[in-house]
């Protein structure tokens, strides 16, 4: 057995019960076809840096695991036809499921600037702008 690392993205409009059932559900599956789970973990809601499926943001999930490496491709597959699962992506992994996972201290800086900043005046300026020429034409 190897160990994997899988992070998928949940549908934001999902409810609590709706993220922890997709979660139940992929970890279910795996279990079913011999992994061994040793760590799942939650990011949370995030956003994206771009748009996918029609999506700005996510709800986050790690799992760290043992398997076969002829189970990796139709686990791919699987996951990718949940409804509520946007984006997928599994690696080989070396990390310690023992240690939580460390996201660069850039990227969260960047997130939490996003996050917490109000409308810049440009953006606020730009809908002003395009309201007053549509009343002017």
């Amino acid at each position: 057995m190897r160990q994997y690392e899988v992070m998928f993205i949940i549908r934001p409009d999902l409810n609590e019960e709706g993220i922890n059932s997709t979660i139940e559900e992929v970890t279910r599956y795996m279990e079913s076809n011999g992994c061994q789970i040793k760590r799942v973990e939650r990011w949370g809601m995030r956003k994206l840096a771009y748009e996918v499926k029609k999506y700005r943001e996510g709800y986050y999930v790690i799992i760290i695991f043992d398997a076969e490496p002829q189970f990796t491709e139709p686990f791919k597959r699987w996951l990718l036809m949940r409804d509520g699962v946007i984006r997928m992506l599994l690696v080989r992994s070396e990390a310690d499921p023992t240690k939580p996972i460390k996201v660069p201290s850039e990227v969260l800086d960047v997130y939490e600037e996003e996050m917490t900043a109000p409308p810049s005046a440009q953006e606020a300026g730009s809908k002003g702008g395009s309201e007053q020429s549509e009343k002017e034409g």
